[in-house]
């Protein structure tokens, strides 16, 4: 009896042992199926983040080429604007020698600032032609430096007239010479550059303390633009 009750026994503990095994073997599954899962799902995670890293690269690639085209049309616009302001410079050197010429000639309360009109006085004032021969005769004065006169006029705007450089420092004659030399085109360039060493010449003679003086009175052009004042030019008279 006592054997077969180990018998039995053995057999139960047979039977459980089994049991536990096969809900180890169950359970073992079952973690086994979960990690599975969960690195498939990790996966799945790293792919979208990898998918969205590859989105972030491109979209920072595409806004960094955004930014050198900026930067490429900043730097261009920039190069437009310098080479626009130094011919307006160009065109205000001639202006401004035109004035200290009218000023030199006809005094300084003079409303004159055109040698057109300066020219039209001449024959009327003793005075003004003498003024007139000496200054030819001093500078060397000849029709192309009032043809330059007039070319470098034409270079400007007829209401922006800088008295600095773009950068607001004073301007100089060799700043408007060397800029000249890049804008100053055509087979009569190195006449053209004399001229305007000639003139800058002419104008620091008379300009002293500032190579450009300001606009004094829009008015007065205003009025010489406008108005028909009855100046003519002498045609016979060698200006």
């Amino acid at each position: 009896m006592s054997r077969f009750l180990i018998i039995m026994n053995t057999s139960k503990a047979l039977i459980d042992i089994t049991t536990t095994i096969t809900r180890f073997e169950k359970e073992s599954e079952d973690w086994k199926d979960k990690y599975i899962k969960v690195i498939e799902d990790n996966k799945k995670h790293i792919d979208r983040l990898e998918e969205d890293i590859k989105k972030h690269i491109s979209t920072i690639d595409d806004l960094s080429l955004k930014v050198e085209n900026l930067q490429t049309q900043i730097d261009q616009l920039k190069a437009t604007r310098k080479n626009f302001s130094d011919k307006l410079l160009l065109g205000e050197l001639g202006r401004q020698i035109e004035k200290a010429i009218c000023k030199h000639i006809l005094g300084d309360n003079t409303r004159i600032n055109t040698l057109y009109v300066m020219f039209s006085l001449l024959k009327s004032d003793k005075s003004f032609k003498t003024n007139w021969s000496n200054l030819m005769s001093n500078v060397g004065w000849n029709n192309n430096l009032y043809q330059t006169i007039l070319d470098l006029k034409d270079l400007h705007l007829n209401e922006c007239h800088p008295t600095t450089c773009e950068d607001g420092s004073s301007l100089t004659s060799d700043y408007l010479q060397n800029i000249a030399s890049n804008y100053i085109k055509g087979q009569y360039k190195s006449l053209i550059l004399q001229d305007i060493k000639t003139l800058l010449n002419i104008l620091e003679s008379f300009n002293k303390q500032t190579l450009f003086f300001g606009i004094h009175c829009r008015l007065t052009c205003w009025l010489f633009h406008y108005v028909n004042f009855d100046y003519k030019v002498d045609e016979n008279t060698d200006y």
